[in-house]
């Protein structure tokens, strides 16, 4: 996937399975390992969904960690995604 035209990023966050370094080489990427639902039930999307907001927690905990030397996590909030 090394495409000229893709813009300058920061960082590449991938769900793909796939080891990051492989799909975009020359890029710094974080591999989340988390379950693709498709085609499960909605329960599978929700926990997916939890998933995901829970790596984005720790992520942005380490972040804060990086900066501020802060290392207390986020408040949880009630994820707003909504998935009926």
């Amino acid at each position: 996937m090394k495409d000229p035209s893709l813009p300058s990023v920061d960082i590449i966050v991938n769900l793909t399975g796939i080891p990051g370094a492989a799909l975009f080489p020359d890029r710094k990427v974080i591999d989340w390992e988390v379950t693709d639902p498709y085609g499960d039930d909605m329960e599978t999307y929700r926990r997916v969904r939890d998933d995901i907001d829970a790596h984005l927690r720790d992520w942005i905990a380490e972040l804060r960690a990086e900066r501020t030397g802060d290392v207390s996590p986020p408040a949880a909030q009630p994820v707003k995604a909504s998935i009926r």
